[in-house]
């Protein structure tokens, strides 16, 4: 069950929202929710069918998959020397 707080994804396009759009459960009624969809900085009134609960926890690289940035160290080293 959707709860307020909650992250939720939309499941297919609704009016200027693309599928998978990410949003923050601001109320919940009976059969809806009040959806805060960040990337279009806009609040709906959506059907619970049209969403799906998504767990942040889980989201991401997994635990010790970090991901290494290329430098330049020649770079470095040569501005040093002057």
């Amino acid at each position: 069950m959707i709860k307020v707080n909650d992250f939720v994804v939309l499941i297919e396009k609704i009016k200027d929202l693309e599928k998978n759009s990410v949003g923050f459960v601001k109320k919940v009624k009976s059969n809806k929710a009040i959806v805060f969809f960040i990337g279009k900085q806009k609040e709906i009134d959506i059907e619970f069918s049209n969403i799906k609960f998504i767990d942040v926890k889980k989201t991401g690289r997994p635990k010790g998959m970090a991901k290494e940035f290329p430098t330049n160290k020649s770079k470095e080293l040569w501005l040093y020397h002057f």
